[in-house]
């Protein structure tokens, strides 16, 4: 009897206890979701909203902007809608678009924080997945002087981009007028110039390192698209696992582009007199200001 006596007790302070927790975590669930209504309540909300998801069961990612642009002729050019726990302010006409990115530019400036981007610590070197920073305005500085895109620079950079334009045009006239998709002519021509202004090289459109290259996109594209693959960031934990198909895609991709990038350093530091990207940004890694702005290797592989 004394046995089933305590049993009883400790279950019954074990219920207690949980349900004591429970009401804990609802009051400051009711508290922090009643801040942030006040703090957004004068902008118009997307409904429905489901507890703890937000809109996102109503929101399908293949079609986000159409789903968008209809919940606009029903909440107006300026409403927020929720995916999990990240409120996002939806813009969809001009005059609001130009207020956010013209006239008030500084506050609207930067980026959320998102798993993809944590992973290599892409968000910490990377031009294009970086936040607003002191670091981002310098690495663009430091982009635009090796570009030369200042004064008479327009006809260096003329000068390297005509090379894949005399070639991309050829093939066309080589068709002889005939209907064709010009998709792959103008990707493998435009892949051959970023290569030329940001490694100094360029590759046959044939090669296995230029094949390289258009896996390295296709994974990066479906990885960091706008798609489905966008959940990464909401259940960070799930796809930590690496049984998700965007998981196993993201890590291909970035072993892919380290494996590339290994192979061109090399390349590249016996070229020294190289006039390109990636050297100068190499060549801030021993220079203060870049050391300043904690310019290393890897800034270097995310251009």
């Amino acid at each position: 009897e004394k046995t089933a006596d305590i049993m009883c007790m400790v279950a019954m302070e074990l219920e207690i206890t949980l349900t004591s927790i429970s009401l804990v975590l609802l009051v400051v669930y009711y508290l922090l979701l009643k801040q942030q209504y006040r703090k957004y309540e004068n902008i118009p909300m997307a409904t429905p909203r489901i507890p703890f998801i937000g809109n996102i069961a109503f929101l399908d990612m293949s079609r986000s902007h159409i789903v968008l642009s209809d919940w606009a002729l029903k909440f107006g050019p300026v409403f927020r809608i929720k995916m999990f726990s990240e409120e996002i302010l939806v813009l969809n006409n001009f005059d609001s678009v130009h207020d956010a990115l013209v006239q008030k530019g500084s506050a609207f400036a930067g980026r959320p924080p998102m798993y993809r981007t944590s992973k290599s610590e892409r968000h910490k070197h990377s031009i294009v997945w970086q936040t607003y920073t002191e670091k981002l305005q310098f690495l663009r500085k430091e982009v635009l002087k090796s570009l030369k895109m200042y004064g008479d620079g327009m006809d260096n950079f003329e000068h390297k981009c005509a090379p894949e334009i005399e070639k991309m045009l050829a093939n066309i006239r080589s068709l002889n007028g005939a209907s064709f998709d010009p998709r792959d002519n103008i990707y493998e021509a435009v892949s051959n110039v970023m290569l030329g202004l940001t490694l100094d090289t360029s590759f046959d459109h044939a090669s296995p390192r230029f094949q390289m290259i258009k896996d390295i996109n296709r994974l990066f594209n479906d990885t960091f698209g706008t798609g489905s693959a966008r959940s990464m960031d909401f259940l960070p934990w799930l796809f930590s696992l690496q049984c998700q198909k965007y998981s196993q895609q993201l890590q291909a991709a970035l072993k892919l582009r380290d494996d590339f990038w290994n192979q061109e350093l090399q390349l590249l530091k016996k070229r020294r007199e190289s006039d390109c990207i990636v050297q100068r940004i190499m060549s801030l890694t021993s220079d203060p200001r870049g050391k300043q702005h904690d310019v290393l290797e890897v800034t270097a592989k995310e251009i």
